[in-house]
């Protein structure tokens, strides 16, 4: 019964266990890996069921007839579950299988993965270490080993990371991190540094994450060397530092702002310009919503410029009643703004520069007051001025430079080729040499030649000088025509000079040679016996003398010795008295006509020598007019305001002037010529026909009478000669009659003082003849002896030039010394400066000229006694 029950108890759990299972699969979420334990587990418990029924060994029918459905349903049941544990473990098993397949895959892609990342990691010569909690190395890379400095993984591996950090560069704290740390995240370690076996340190970066592992904890490292970085870090720092040093010291007033216009920050220039800290005063200052900036700029243009955009704005003077400016005045100042970029192209911040162009803008003042200053000395100077280019392009010139080419205007030169305007090659190469040797050239001579031919005579300089532009050449020329003809005229003067002594020594002796003849010829005529016998022969004596004492005195003329009297005459009155002679002179088929004026002024002038000069112009106009023609005399006054250049070179200086001008309507004179008219001895007439002396005694006297002497003429028109004698306020003096005389006689006593025997012998006879009582000295020295003997002499007749060192004028001072109512007479053939000067007797002297007549003496003698 025991075991029946039990049997049944047995069947009864197997059937249970088979309705659970079924009952799991619906009801239950069991995995098939379940199931399958669960239906192979059940049919093995009731395998086992029989198992035990057999090992029991129940054998009754009966109780087989009784548990045959019992036994026969768990025989069933064994293969379902058999069935079913199989049909669930097909797929359990495919799984693990593919799982299987799955985790090879997985840990070859990870191989592969590790290897791949092992050599990215090698590529970029980062150190790979793997290191245990304490940070002992475990696993490390060759790049690992190298950034060590060491040879091989054993001087690696094993180590501690202590060993080769460098404290100082806080290693400590990092090895101390690096061994707490557990956590899987990432952790970067910078400014630490690892030490090379020498112990130079080697600035790395740390990329480290820990991972738990059943070995404990490992930490992998990816360590960088950061050298190249540190040091680009530092440069980029010193460049900073430099930016901020050349911004903070910039002499330019300079402030950013930020986009919206609010102020960052200034420098030391900004500060300084603007008398104020806006770090400190406006630290809220905005750009765009100040009045004043609004106001200089333009709200328009800062709200472009704080867009980006590019405005160049004009320099605004900013007055110092408005700002707070250090100078404490007024500035003129150039805002310039520059917007800067960041990579994307948006505006970051906004540069503001204030240029101060106060000190500039008073330069460019004072150089455009001093380049005004210079050009105005250059356009006042007498020299031409060109600035040239090497090749001689005109760049600048002046208005002498531009007169001397023979132009008006700038314009006509400035770009031309200066040589074109140079006659011929004369100068040019001379230039060029000078110029390539040493860069400057001095006194080259040259003339300038004008569009119409005219030849200007001129004197260069030049300087090759460096300038901005390039080497140029700066030329100095001057106009040498006043000089030329000024050296013309110190010639003529020289020779007039040379001649004048020459006449002068001659003139002497001659005229004491001629007064001899002419005296005695003179007092041969008287004797009527002898007048009866040779008087022909002495009238061509006489004759043949005066025509010799009329030489000597166009000599002394033209060389200006001739002493002059002059008196303030009425011009009218004095052609008139000289026109009657003139008629007779010239002939019957000149017609002569006298022209005066009404209104002219009075003149100081020697009417004997101005009367000369008429007649000998007379003279060359009537041999200019072999058959005849007009000559016209003719008298007017003008008004000279300013120096004027004459014909014939001189000069005639302002003022009031009596103009005597003679012209004729003959051959006229030719202009290649016309220059050398004045020369003495000069003459175009037939030899024997003149002794060039005409015109040269005229100008002579012109020039002595501070007047000049003008000639305008044209070949086959006629010749005008201007005599210009200057005007005098006083009233004219009568002049003697020119009706011939008895010749005055007296009774005085008279001292001769003449050193040539023959000259002294004939006109102490003269004298005599004339009833006067004649006392001759042949020495100064011997005359002051008479004197001494006898002081009852009521006059003193001395030659000028006298033997001994002493003149006739020194002479009469010693005795006008004795007797201050002694009378003084002179007589000479030259009279050198002892009673001349200027070319005009001084006041008081009575001069008789050598050669002279009975007449002439007897005249002057009686006007010194009577005077």
């Amino acid at each position: 019964m025991n075991s029946e029950l039990y049997l049944q108890a047995l069947s009864l759990a197997g059937l249970l266990y088979l309705l659970v299972f079924l009952c799991s699969i619906y009801v239950w979420r069991i995995s098939s890996l379940r199931l399958v334990w669960v239906g192979v587990g059940g049919a093995a418990l009731l395998s086992a069921i029989l198992r035990l029924v057999t090992l029991l060994d129940i054998k009754s029918q009966e109780f087989l007839r009784e548990s045959y459905s019992w036994l026969s349903l768990i025989d069933l049941s064994i293969p379902i579950l058999l069935l079913a544990g199989a049909g669930f473990a097909l797929p359990v098993i495919k799984t693990y299988s593919r799982r299987l397949e799955l985790a090879e895959d997985n840990q070859k892609a990870l191989e592969e993965s590790e290897e791949k990342y092992r050599e990215m990691i090698e590529s970029t010569g980062a150190g790979y270490v793997i290191l245990d909690a304490r940070g002992n190395v475990l696993e490390c890379n060759e790049s690992y080993i190298k950034l060590l400095g060491r040879s091989g993984p054993e001087e690696v591996i094993g180590h501690n990371l202590s060993e080769w950090v460098d404290e100082s560069s806080k290693g400590d704290f990092v090895v101390e991190e690096m061994a707490q740390h557990s956590g899987c995240e990432l952790r970067i370690y910078d400014g630490l540094s690892y030490l090379n076996p020498d112990g130079t340190p080697i600035p790395v970066e740390i990329y480290s994450r820990g991972r738990q592992t059943a070995d404990g904890l490992r930490i992998v490292g990816l360590v960088r060397d950061v050298s190249q970085r540190e040091a680009v870090r530092k440069k980029l720092e010193a460049s900073e530092r430099q930016a901020n040093l050349l911004f903070e010291n910039a002499p330019i007033s300079t402030a950013i702002f930020a986009p919206d216009g609010q102020f960052l920050r200034a420098n030391k220039a900004h500060d300084q310009l603007w008398g104020v800290v806006i770090s400190e005063e406006f630290p809220n200052l905005n750009l765009l919503e100040d009045e004043q900036a609004n106001r200089l700029i333009g709200e328009h243009n800062l709200r472009a410029i704080f867009k980006g955009a590019q405005i160049r704005l004009k320099p605004f003077v900013y007055k110092c009643s408005e700002f707070n400016f250090a100078n404490g005045r007024d500035n003129t100042i150039l805002p310039m703004f520059f917007p800067l970029f960041d990579d994307e192209g948006v505006v970051e911040s906004i540069v503001q520069m204030h240029i101060d162009l106060t000190e500039r803008v008073a330069a460019e003042q004072q150089i455009r007051e001093r380049e005004g200053f210079y050009r105005a000395l250059i356009e006042s100077t007498n020299d031409g001025y060109a600035l040239l280019e090497p090749d001689e392009t005109v760049i600048d010139a002046n208005a002498e430079y531009i007169r001397l080419t023979g132009h008006t205007d700038l314009s006509e030169i400035k770009g031309q080729i200066s040589r074109q305007w140079v006659s011929g090659d004369m100068g040019l190469e001379e230039l060029r040499d000078l110029l390539a040797a040493g860069g400057n050239a001095y006194g080259v001579r040259c003339d300038y030649r004008h569009p119409d031919g005219t030849l200007i005579p001129a004197e260069v300089s030049a300087t090759l000088v460096e300038s901005s532009a390039g080497p140029q050449v700066v030329v100095l020329a001057r106009d040498i025509s006043e000089r030329l003809e000024s050296e013309g005229r110190l010639r003529q003067a020289q020779k007039m000079d040379a001649i004048g002594k020459l006449t002068g020594g001659v003139a002497h002796d001659f005229n004491n040679l001629l007064g001899v003849i002419l005296g005695n010829t003179e007092l041969a005529l008287g004797n009527q016996t002898a007048q009866a016998a040779v008087g022909p022969y002495l009238e061509a004596i006489l004759d043949a003398t005066e025509r010799g004492a009329d030489l000597t005195h166009r000599l002394l003329a033209f060389s200006r010795q001739t002493p002059l009297a002059p008196k303030v005459l009425d011009i009218n009155v004095a052609l008139e008295n000289v026109g009657a002679l003139l008629q007779r002179l010239i002939g019957e088929d000149v017609d002569l006509m006298l022209v005066t004026s009404q209104v002219i002024p009075n003149c100081e002038v020697d009417p004997g020598e101005l009367e000369n000069v008429i007649i000998n112009l007379a003279n060359n106009a009537r041999d200019a007019m072999p058959s005849g023609g007009k000559l016209v005399i003719e008298a007017n006054s003008m008004i000279c305001e300013s120096h004027n250049k004459m014909v014939s070179g001189g000069e005639l200086a302002a003022g009031d002037y009596v103009v005597v001008s003679v012209s004729d309507s003959g051959t006229g004179i030719a202009a290649d010529i016309l220059h050398r008219v004045t020369d003495p001895f000069f003459t175009t007439k037939d030899v024997g026909k003149g002794t060039g002396l005409g015109l040269s005694m005229a100008y002579g006297f012109a020039k002595q009478s501070n007047g000049h002497l003008s000639i305008y003429s044209e070949a086959g028109e006629g010749t005008t000669v201007n005599i210009f004698i200057p005007a005098h306020a006083a009233e004219a003096e009568k002049t003697a009659s020119r009706e011939p005389s008895v010749a005055p006689r007296g009774n005085e006593k008279i001292l001769l003082v003449e050193d040539d025997p023959a000259l002294a012998t004939m006109a102490c006879h003269m004298l005599e003849v004339l009833g006067y009582r004649v006392e001759v000295a042949d020495t100064v020295a011997r005359a002051i002896d008479m004197y001494h003997q006898h002081a009852d002499f009521d006059l003193l007749l001395s030659d000028m030039i006298l033997p001994g060192g002493c003149n006739g004028r020194q002479l009469a001072d010693e005795l006008q010394a004795i007797t201050p109512a002694l009378k003084v007479m002179y007589m000479s053939g030259y009279t050198e400066n002892a009673v001349l000067h200027h070319g005009r007797l001084d006041a008081g002297v009575v001069l008789l000229q050598k050669p002279f007549r009975t007449s002439d003496l007897s005249t002057l003698v009686r006007q010194v006694l009577d005077s």
